[in-house]
């Protein structure tokens, strides 16, 4: 059930600066959408042609210079008691919808694009979009983004940029990287590569290139260049060893295989080249 009223009217100009009168129709004491007389003259024509025996009666169309602001109010309370009266219709109906569209694009074109937003301290933001956009675009318009980097940047699978210039150090199953970072206050940072995660590496004369495994089903080449990328090839390949080692003895306390080399490597850093 609907309850359709017409409460008040109001003058608007247009580009041209001519003023015409609006009328505000309100739904269930609400108000619902803005129009003009010339918009409903247009459904009145709408449903004679479709139901021309049961058309409701439609306030007469008169010259704007004897509307004065007993005719205007006369004019409300008639268009009121003709949408009352035509509202079962499906076309006014539908009318009604899109008049509602119209209504809210034309006053958010009136509204700035500055759009105010208060945070839960009361703290005010103004972001530059519109009040119909999404909220994607809001937080678009306002993230920044170096809002995660201090959690981010403690977290292992955090990575320098490439051609970046760290240091190594192997051991504990583990192949560390340490590297400076790039933002004002945070001195240095860390990654950490787990050596049963490297699936497969290559050695150059100063490359080290290994295969990583990130996530399920993906699978990156990192590649170090450093001077001493024999020396961290043969740390790899001692903790994998290590590591099969161990899971042939059915978890035996220790193993045969000699880590000479990778306990040296323990409490070693090298100066390496990062790509990613």
């Amino acid at each position: 059930m609907m309850h359709v009223s017409v409460p008040v009217y109001r003058f608007a100009s247009d580009s041209s600066g001519q003023l015409y009168t609006v009328y505000e129709i309100h739904i269930n004491g609400a108000y619902h959408c803005s129009c003009r007389y010339s918009t409903l003259l247009r459904l009145h024509e709408l449903i004679a042609r479709i139901d021309p025996e049961r058309v409701p009666e439609f306030p007469p169309k008169k010259i704007k210079a004897f509307l004065n602001e007993r005719s205007l109010a006369e004019r409300r309370e008639a268009l009121q008691d003709y949408l009352r009266v035509g509202k079962p219709y499906q076309l006014v109906q539908r009318f009604f919808l899109d008049a509602q569209r119209e209504s809210c694009v034309a006053a958010s074109r009136q509204l700035s694009n500055q759009l105010p937003v208060y945070l839960f301290d009361r703290t005010k933001f103004t972001v530059p979009c519109f009040p119909g956009d999404s909220t994607g675009v809001v937080l678009e318009a306002s993230w920044s983004q170096t809002f995660l980097f201090p959690i981010l940047r403690n977290k292992s699978f955090y990575f320098p940029a490439p051609n970046t210039f760290a240091h190594a150090a192997v051991g504990k199953k583990r192949l560390i990287i340490l590297y400076s970072s790039d933002h004002v206050g945070y001195s240095s940072s860390s990654s950490v590569f787990r050596v049963n995660r490297i699936r497969c590496w290559r050695l150059s004369v100063l490359d080290l290139s290994f295969e990583y495994l990130f996530s399920n089903n993906h699978l990156e080449w990192i590649t170090l260049k450093s001077a001493q990328s024999v020396l961290i090839s043969l740390c790899l390949q001692s903790m994998i060893e290590e590591i099969v080692g161990s899971q042939a003895a059915h978890g035996a306390v220790s193993c045969s295989l000699p880590f000479v080399v990778c306990a040296v490597m323990k409490s070693l850093c090298c100066s390496y080249q990062f790509l990613h």
